[in-house]
């Protein structure tokens, strides 16, 4: 019975849909195993079809074999190969039948089709119709001159296209009267993975590399799946989580779904803290999705460290600096170094900047992340705020210019709203916090980007930097302990002097007395010491010249600023409850 024939048994219409979608993409393969299966049983109704179709893979198909003695050849080639060479005294026929009688099946289309140990009986409830099959990575429609209109294959092929017994790949191609796969051409695509399409356009004149790839996400999704606990679950929420649409990002996050962590909702917050424990930290992090395409995260931090994984590709990132130092690293080659009013701009190519390292010279950071999903967040301003007008590949151009990140000030104008998001972000309603970050996007977009902060730098200016930056804040013998350190190194005082204001922006001493007094406004805050205690811990003598830097650093004295914060503190709080 052919593809017609079997449509036209009865059975309910969602039956008769799901048959016309699974045989569209029939497999040469599949399409021999069909035959064979309903030979021996032939279907009824649709109920029966669609249990046989859900199982096919239950069915081994072995390539090659046309009579007993092919099979009973393949018999001896699998059992005993050191026979093969007294084969032409070795009954095959015989042999054949043999195997046969161990391994039931029936010869079709040039194969010999094993039947199941255990049949199909029960698969489909006739209820229930089967979900999405994942046993399978790629199904691709290849063409030759002698078949114009195509066939299907499956991939993985685990036989290799050239081993003696044909799989997928070798069984289309004799299909396709051709011997290689550069004899083809591709027609249509599919992938197992929802939001993986475009594959014909991607992959454009590279037959072989959507092959190669298809083979591999196919046996990730054999093996891990059969090796890993909720592996597949997980996999697929990845997935969704990146807005995955390209088949080499599928790969990529399947080789480091170890970087993803499954939290439901409601554990979320209790998570978060405990990993902030374990790792020794203290802070907040708080995200805020204001629309489809974009969301803002807060960031209160006390640590040193931490590492960013990225995997969506094209998505913007916008980091501003609220309060404290924030050092991170791009690339292996390039750091900067954000204060206070500076942002960082990146965008994951799919190539450069997967992982960032960031670190918090100062043991603490407070800042915002905008992030930005381009093509969603156009499609949600498209039907729900058609006024705002906004060209994202306008914007991208406008901050990057061609590169994949990018730091420099954010200007008055951008730091202004930056601030308002930060400090209205918990208590502000979400139609405030929309029409803000409309507004920045907008500036983003069309206000001119200041030049860049001073100079990237590479890992080992980083590791000679940081080490000078740890032994002056240490040891306050000045001078006398910068040139020792430049002679150890062996490079003059005033190179080590250049370097330093290369990586940090400032002089060595102007940098040190910055971040004394910051950490002393921390204190001021965060702890219940005297102004005199605080002094002291900043390498003051007496508080009155603490307090005169202090002012001129914050405007206001430090009984002064320690005052407002606490209020500040308040009136926040107070604004949550209400």
């Amino acid at each position: 019975m052919d593809k017609t024939g079997l449509l036209q048994l009865p059975g309910r219409p969602e039956e008769q849909a799901w048959l016309r979608e699974r045989l569209e993409v029939l497999t040469v393969r599949e399409g021999i195993a069909l035959d064979a299966a309903i030979q021996r049983h032939p279907a009824q109704d649709s109920t029966e079809v669609v249990s046989l179709l859900a199982n096919l893979d239950e069915y081994e198909v072995l390539g090659g074999i046309q009579s007993y003695e092919d099979l009973g050849l393949y018999y001896l080639e699998e059992t005993n190969a050191r026979l093969l060479a007294l084969r032409d005294y070795i009954d095959l026929d015989k042999l054949g039948r043999q195997y046969e009688e161990q391994h039931p099946g029936r010869f079709a289309g040039g194969c010999y089709v094993v039947y199941p140990r255990k049949g199909v009986t029960g698969f489909y409830d006739g209820v229930n119709l089967p979900g999405p099959d994942y046993s399978w990575s790629l199904r691709l429609k290849l063409a030759s001159s002698a078949v114009p209109e195509g066939v299907w294959l499956a991939l993985p092929d685990y036989n290799d296209i050239m081993d003696v017994r044909p799989g997928e790949i070798r069984l289309a191609l004799d299909a396709l009267d051709v011997q290689t796969i550069r004899e083809c051409t591709l027609l249509e695509a599919r992938c197992s993975l929802p939001g993986i399409t475009g594959l014909e356009d991607a992959y454009a004149g590279r037959l072989e590399d959507l092959i190669y790839d298809g083979q591999n996400l196919g046996f990730i999704l054999q093996e891990q799946n059969q090796g890993q606990k909720d592996f597949l679950q997980t996999y697929l929420w990845a997935l969704e989580h990146e807005d995955c649409t390209t088949l080499p990002a599928a790969l990529e996050i399947a080789q480091h779904l170890n970087r993803y962590h499954v939290v439901y909702t409601d554990q979320l917050q209790d998570v978060a803290k405990a990993e902030l424990r374990s790792a020794g930290s203290n802070g907040e992090i708080h995200y805020y999705r204001l629309f489809d395409g974009v969301g803002i995260m807060l960031l209160r931090l006390e640590m040193e460290a931490y590492t960013e994984i990225r995997t969506q590709i094209g998505r913007l990132e916008v980091n501003f600096c609220v309060n404290g130092r924030f050092e991170t690293s791009f690339s292996m080659r390039d750091r900067v170094l954000l204060k206070p009013g500076d942002m960082a701009v990146s965008c994951y190519d799919g190539f450069h900047g997967s992982s960032s390292e960031s670190r918090f010279p100062l043991g603490y950071y407070e800042g915002i992340c905008l992030e930005v999903d381009p093509k969603a967040a156009n499609d949600w301003m498209a039907q729900n705020a058609p006024a705002f007008r906004i060209d994202f590949s306008a914007l991208k151009q406008n901050l990057l210019d061609n590169k994949w990140y990018m730091v420099c000030s954010s200007g008055s104008r951008c730091e202004h709203v930056f601030r308002e998001l930060y400090e209205s972000a918990s208590y502000a309603d979400r139609t405030f916090l929309q029409l803000k970050a409309l507004e920045l996007l907008m500036l983003l977009e069309r206000i001119p980007q200041e030049s860049e902060i001073g100079s990237y730098y590479s890992a080992e200016q980083t590791v000679l930097v940081h080490h000078l930056r740890d032994h002056l804040l240490t040891n306050r013998e000045g001078y006398i302990s910068l040139a020792s350190l430049a002679a150890e190194h062996e490079i003059s005082v005033s190179h080590l002097q250049k370097l330093f204001k290369q990586v940090y922006g400032v002089p060595i001493y102007r940098y040190i007395k910055e971040y004394r007094l910051e950490q002393a406004a921390v204190e001021l805050v965060r702890s219940g010491k005297s102004v005199t205690e605080i002094a002291q811990q900043a390498g003051y003598d007496n508080a009155s010249k603490f307090s005169e830097s202090f002012k001129k650093r914050y405007g206001k004295t430090p009984s002064r600023y320690r005052a407002d914060k606490k209020n500040a503190v308040k009136r926040s709080i107070k604004n949550k409850t209400e």
